[in-house]
C-alpha cells in the first residue's frame, strides 16, 4: 500500500509536501491495519460542564499517562464519539443537554465514570445499575480519578483482549 501510495507522491509533490505525505501514509498504513474491535485505551473523554472538573480530571489521568478531549454537552460528546474511540469516558450525571444514561448507551462497552455533586448511596446505585463503571463524588479527588482511571484502563484492555480472539 505505501509503495504504490509513495509512487503517486513523488510524481506529483514537491519535497516539502512529501514530508507531510510520509506521516500521511503511515497512519492510512496504520489504520488499515487497526484490528476494528481495538479500543484506543489512552485517549480519555471528559464531558463536564464544570471547567474546574475538567481540569482535575485532567491533571489525574495525564499523571497516568492518558490523554483527553473536554467537551460541555452531550451533542459534542457525540460528535467526537463518532470520529475517536475512547478507553473510558468521564461524564457529569447532568448535563445541559442530557445525562450519563445517554452517554452511557452511546459508548457501550466503553467504561464510563460518573461525576456527582451528590455524595450519596442512592446516586450510586443509580449510576452503576444504568450501567456505569464507577462514581465520584465531585469535586473528583486526583488520586481517587487516577485509580478509578487505571481500573476502567485494565477493564478495556481486557474487554479489548476478549473480543480480539
Amino acid at each position: 500500500m505505501r509503495s504504490r501510495f509513495w509512487a503517486v507522491v513523488k510524481k506529483h509533490t514537491g519535497s516539502r509536501e512529501r514530508g507531510a505525505a510520509r506521516e500521511l501514509a503511515i497512519l492510512v498504513e496504520a489504520s488499515e491495519r487497526k484490528e476494528p474491535d481495538m479500543i484506543s485505551v489512552n485517549q480519555v473523554l471528559v464531558i463536564s460542564p464544570e471547567k474546574e472538573d475538567q481540569e482535575k480530571i485532567n491533571a489525574a489521568i495525564k499523571k497516568c499517562g492518558l490523554s483527553s478531549i473536554c467537551c460541555k454537552k452531550f451533542g459534542e460528546a457525540r460528535v467526537f464519539m463518532t470520529t475517536h474511540e475512547f478507553g473510558m469516558v468521564f461524564c457529569n450525571d447532568t448535563l445541559p443537554d442530557g445525562d450519563f444514561r445517554g452517554v452511557v448507551s452511546a459508548v457501550k462497552p466503553t467504561p464510563v465514570i460518573v461525576l456527582s455533586r451528590f455524595a450519596e448511596w442512592d446516586h450510586y446505585l443509580t449510576a452503576l445499575r444504568a450501567g456505569a463503571f464507577d462514581y465520584i463524588a465531585c469535586p473528583p479527588d486526583s488520586a481517587e480519578t487516577a485509580r478509578i482511571a487505571r481500573l476502567a484502563v485494565d477493564s478495556a484492555r481486557e474487554y479489548s483482549s476478549d473480543t480480539a480472539h
